[in-house]
C-alpha cells in the first residue's frame, strides 16, 4: 500500500510596511502587484516596487523555505526508506516542491526535482552572490545606471569579509545597496552630461 503525501505550499508574508509605498502607486499597478504577490514566484512584473522591494524580499522567503522543505524531505527519505510514497501536488500551485519516491530499498527521485537540480547556471557566480539569468536581467532593468556587472564583484568581494549572518542575507542587503548606488551614478551622470553641454557651447 502506498503513502501519499502532500508537499508544503509557500505562503509569503506581507510587510506592513509596503502599504505605505503601495497607497501611492496607480491602481492598476497595484492590482499587478498584489497578483505577483499571490502567485510568486510563477509571475513577475516590470513595477519598480516590486522589483526593488517586494520582490527580492520574496525571494529570501522562498528561498528558507525551499530550505525547510529539503530537511523535511530528507526526514522523509528516512522514515518511509522501504515504503513507497506516491507524491500528490497542488496543481494550481507552481511552487510546490518535488516529492521523493521509495520503491524498495533504493530511492529514486521524481523527474522535475532531477531537472530543478540541473539548473544550477549562473548569470553571475562569486563566493556569495550568486544570481541566475532571470534575477540578473531584473536587476539590470532595476539600476539601468550601474554596470551590474562590475557592481556585483566589488559588493561579492566586500560580502567575503562581513560576518555570516550578513552574507546570508545577501540578496536583500545588497539590491538595497544598489537603489543606493544607482542614484549617485545617475546624478554623476546628469553632472557629466552637463559639464559636457556647457563646454561644448563654450566652444561655439
Amino acid at each position: 500500500m502506498s503513502r501519499k503525501y502532500t508537499p508544503a505550499t509557500f505562503q509569503p508574508t506581507v510587510r506592513p510596511d509596503w502599504g505605505g509605498v503601495l497607497s501611492y502607486i496607480p491602481n492598476d499597478e497595484k492590482a499587478t502587484i498584489l497578483e505577483c504577490i499571490i502567485k510568486y514566484p510563477s509571475l513577475d512584473c516590470n513595477s519598480r516596487f516590486w522589483l526593488e522591494t517586494i520582490k527580492p524580499d520574496l525571494d529570501l522567503q522562498y528561498e528558507t523555505f525551499k530550505q525547510q522543505c529539503e530537511a523535511k524531505s530528507r526526514g522523509v527519505r528516512n522514515r518511509w526508506d522501504k515504503t513507497s510514497i506516491t507524491p500528490v501536488k497542488d496543481e494550481n500551485n507552481k511552487s510546490n516542491t518535488d516529492v521523493i519516491v521509495s520503491e524498495g530499498i533504493g530511492i529514486r527521485e521524481e523527474k522535475e526535482e532531477e531537472e530543478g537540480k540541473k539548473e544550477t547556471e549562473y548569470a553571475f557566480e562569486g563566493k556569495i552572490i550568486k544570481l541566475n539569468q532571470k534575477d540578473f536581467n531584473n536587476w539590470q532593468l532595476a539600476y539601468p545606471d550601474l554596470n551590474l556587472r562590475a557592481e556585483c564583484l566589488q559588493r561579492d568581494k566586500w560580502l567575503q569579509g562581513q560576518p555570516l549572518e550578513e552574507q546570508k542575507k545577501w540578496f536583500i542587503t545588497t539590491s538595497a545597496y544598489f537603489i543606493k548606488q544607482n542614484e549617485k551614478r545617475k546624478r554623476q551622470n546628469a553632472e557629466l552630461n552637463e559639464k559636457y553641454e556647457t563646454e561644448e557651447e563654450c566652444w561655439f
